[in-house]
Order: structure tokens, then sequence, then C-alpha cells
């Protein structure tokens, strides 16, 4: 095979730039034996998102699939970060492209005013800040164990939780961080048995790990693929067109809650509790979806809900089972936001 030289060089560039973001000695660590110590480490040193992190720039491609696995979209994902209160972050697909900008005394956008899809807020929270704070372990009862997946051997930690006493359920309901084996390098993330996220071409980025490769699914079907391309230090003072451009609007967060569209913060659902069936829907062949309006608080737990839809014998334990459910809180600019959405309580006899 033949390569030109001008492929060669970009050949080399790409190594140049690998080895630049995995040059560090990548420290020995041990893996902690204790399930919370485990998760607590893996927060730490997993993403970019931790308080020892220095400004930095990423940029690369993602593609985002529909329900049944068709592109949806396609685009670059770009970030310059300098602190939770001053960045630029851009999406920049055919069917959404907006750029995001903070001040540090405000949020203004150019392009779409929406928020962005729940892909796109997938995406960026899984590869910046794929583990929950420590805060957020309180819901669960951890368990660490050690799995093969494809002859390859993981440090796992599940996050259980009670349910229902009559409720059966697998392991792989619960969440689960699985890492690898002798690293707290973070490989595999699932939210219950329907979302799974991977992380691969991991590389060390000013002491952190930071997967070049990063897929999610939905059950069997691909939600998002991202390819990361730029991966380098920010030197904030050179300040690279972070400012707002004159036509950037200002996002109104005086409203006291973002809004979202139904089912968009489904992905960042942690906690799931099982609805009851009442046995008289079942007898009388009652089957739906019961369709509830549901206000999110700061700390990620249902605050309001109100039923939109739904049939009637089914409303009461729909609503019983959303009252317990727990979200990872919604940040904007990095405080948490009450955040309005839809949610979805399907009850079926199948």
């Amino acid at each position: 095979m033949t390569i030109s030289r001008r492929c060669l060089s970009a050949l080399i560039l790409i190594q140049m730039s690998l080895l630049t973001a995995t040059s560090q000695d990548v420290p020995t660590v041990p893996m902690p034996k204790d399930p919370a110590a485990l998760l607590s480490l893996g927060h730490d040193k997993n993403g970019l998102n931790s308080s020892d992190v220095k400004p930095w720039h990423i940029r690369g491609n993602y593609t985002f699939y529909d329900s049944d696995g068709k592109v949806e979209d396609k685009g670059v994902y770009e970030e310059w970060w300098i602190s939770e209160k001053q960045y630029k972050r851009s999406f920049s697909g055919t069917n959404f492209a907006q750029a995001e900008f903070a001040t540090g005394d405000g949020l203004f956008r150019t392009g779409s005013q929406a928020m962005p899809s729940a892909s796109a807020m997938m995406l960026r929270t899984n590869l910046i800040q794929p583990l929950l704070e420590n805060d957020l372990l309180k819901e669960f009862k951890l368990k660490q164990h050690n799995e093969s997946i494809k002859r390859e051997k993981y440090d796992c930690v599940t996050l259980n939780y009670p349910l229902r006493a009559n409720v059966s359920v697998p392991d792989s309901f619960f969440p689960k961080s699985c890492f690898d084996a002798a690293q707290p390098i973070l490989r595999i993330n699932t939210l219950g048995s329907y979302v799974q996220i991977l992380y691969n071409q991991v590389i060390l980025f000013q002491g952190h790990y930071l997967a070049r490769e990063l897929q999610v699914y939905f059950g069997n079907k691909p939600k998002v693929d991202f390819t990361l391309d730029v991966v380098e230090p920010l030197n904030e003072t050179l300040n690279p067109g972070l400012a707002p451009p004159p036509e950037a609007l200002p996002v109104d967060l005086s409203k006291g809650a973002i809004s979202l569209s139904a089912g968009g913060v489904v992905p960042f659902l942690i906690r799931h509790e099982v609805p009851e069936y009442p046995a008289s829907a079942k007898e009388r062949n009652i089957q739906g979806t019961v369709v509830i309006q549901v206000s999110i608080g700061k700390d990620g737990h249902p605050a309001t809900l109100d039923v939109i839809s739904g049939p009637t014998e089914l409303r009461e334990p729909a609503l019983d089972a959303v009252r317990q459910w727990v979200y990872r809180p919604f940040e904007v600019m990095g405080d948490p936001t009450v955040v309005n959405t839809i949610v979805n309580v399907i009850f079926t006899m199948g």
C-alpha cells in the first residue's frame, strides 16, 4: 500500500497528538476494596470535572440515532472550558446547531435557542463527568464484584436500592460502573439494563482518564457514537473567541426552571421504582400509558407531579412509583437547576 506524503504527515500529526495526551506516566493507584472508595476514586480520575483540572479544549465527531437505531443527526461537538461559569460549547449538526457562551455573568446562545437534545446532553455528561457525585451514593447500597466481559476482566460496582417486596428483578436492572481490573479507568457504565455507555481508547490527560471513543446504547440499539479528535490545554489568557458575538441571545434563567422535551432526562434517571400493577386493572385487562408532567428538584427528586393523561385506574400507581424516582441533578453553569419534563409510565399485560 502506498501512502502519500500528505497522508503520512496527517498520520504523524495524529500520532503526535496522542503521544502528547498520553505522555504522562500512568499513576500506580491501588484499586480500593471498598465500593464507595472505588467510585470516589473513579469520580476523581475519570472525565474533566475535578477541581484540579486546568482549562481545556476538546473537539470530536458524533452520530445520534433515533429509537429505531437509524441515524438522526451527525455533527461536531466542541468545547473551550475555563470554568463551570466560563466556557464556549457548540454542537454543529445537520438538525441541531447551537453555540453556548457562559461568561460568568450570564448564558448566551447562537443558533437554536432550545435546550440541547437528550443525546447531546448524554454525550457531554458521560464524557466530561461520567460518574455520580459522592453525595448521590447515599441513595444506594453498593456492591463490589469482579466480572469478565468478552474476555476482559473488570472491577465493577453495582448500585442497588430497595424495591417493593413483591418485585423481583435481575442484577442488571440496577446501575453499574465497571473499571479496568488494574487501574480506576472507567470502561462501562449502565443505567439499568436499558442504557449502556462504553468507554474505549482511553487516554490520560492532565492526570485524568478520557475516552477517545464513546458509545451509548438504548437496549441493543445505538443512541450516541462519538470520536474525540482534539484534546489539548487551553491558555485562557489568549481568550480564543469565548466572548458571545453580538447576535447571541441571552438565556432567561430567571424563570426558575428549565423545560426539557418529553423524556429528555430519562437517561439521567438513576433510581427507578417499578410501578405496582393493580390486580383489579389486570382482571379487567386495563392497559395503557400514564403521562405525567414532573418538576425535578435541584436534589434530583421529583418535587411536583401532575397527570396529563392515562387510564384512571393506573394513575395513582404511576404517581406512587415516579415519586420515588431519583435523577442525577441537572446543572446549568455548574449550579443544580429545577427541571420540568414529561415522563411516560407504561402498563402492559404483555
